[in-house]
């Protein structure tokens, strides 16, 4: 009977499991300012205490870090990325069974913006659009948030250069709204939260097909005007507008009329109705 109650206790003493990762935390790029969130997934039994560490020291929480546990979903949150957080990070459970750690490497790229070394690469023509693609400077390249692009063109190589579109995320960008037969040429501007950079180097310059339009304007006496294959100078319209060749003679005031009555308090304002008629 005794060896059957010490065989019960046994079977009832609770199991215990050393810490183990199901996920384990993954290399990232971020740009600085920007907030970052270290996870990975861990369980034990009983549950094991959380503790990270940043090359070799033990990283203490506050408003700018945190950390969280749910469950098997362990994190530690940057609020604002600074460049003194590049490096290893590393996450380390342990309980009175075991202990587990795993590691990931945190890269933070400055925001100061780079211009883009190479053109923007005009990939498609059509009659209404151009299609334009473009690649980020190299240290930029595995960035998923942070920066955009600025799209500016130039009509016919001369005027200024004209924002086409802001904010455009991926590296490629479809124009419209463009004017047929009009050479374009067009360059790219890097946008981060510190500011614009540099415009690249310009496109090779794209006719879009069909027929120009192009308003009239004044030269010498004349106005040009499209013909069929040059510009003529036409005589500018004279736009006449309609007036009576003479005034009707005016009417005479008779001598009764109460323009020539002396002032008086009691007599009412003139009437003027009907004294020069109501055509001409």
């Amino acid at each position: 009977m005794a060896q059957g109650h010490e065989s019960r206790r046994i079977n009832e003493e609770p199991s215990m499991a050393a810490p183990d990762f199901s996920c384990t935390l993954a290399d990232q790029t971020v740009m600085e300012g920007l907030r970052v969130v270290l996870s990975c997934c861990g369980k034990g039994d009983p549950q094991p205490n959380m503790t990270w560490y940043h090359q070799g020291h033990e990283v203490v929480s506050n408003q700018r870090v945190t950390f969280m546990q749910d469950g098997e979903n362990l994190s530690l949150v940057l609020q604002s990325a600074l460049l003194s957080d590049q490096g290893c990070f590393q996450c380390v459970l342990c309980n009175c069974a075991g202990k587990a750690s795993c590691q990931g490497h945190l890269q933070v790229i400055a925001a100061v913006p780079i211009p883009i070394e190479d053109a923007p690469l005009v990939e498609k023509v059509t009659c209404e659009a151009i299609v334009l693609s473009w690649k980020p400077p190299k240290i930029f390249m595995a960035l998923t948030a942070g920066i955009t692009y600025a799209v500016q063109y130039q009509a016919d190589g001369q005027g200024p250069w004209i924002v086409l579109a802001s904010r455009v995320v991926a590296t490629s960008y479809t124009a419209p709204s463009l004017s047929p037969g009009s050479h374009y040429r067009f360059r790219i501007l890097l946008v981060t939260p510190q500011g614009c950079s540099s415009p690249s180097p310009p496109s090779t310059p794209c006719l879009l097909p069909g027929n120009k339009v192009e308003p009239p304007h004044s030269s010498g006496n004349g106005a040009k005007k499209r013909g069929a294959s040059h510009w003529s100078l036409i005589p500018p319209r004279v736009y006449i507008l309609p007036f009576p060749s003479r005034l009707p003679p005016p009417k005479p005031i008779p001598t009764s009329s109460p323009l020539l009555a002396p002032p008086s308090s009691s007599l009412a304002p003139p009437s003027f109705s009907g004294m020069y008629g109501d055509t001409w």
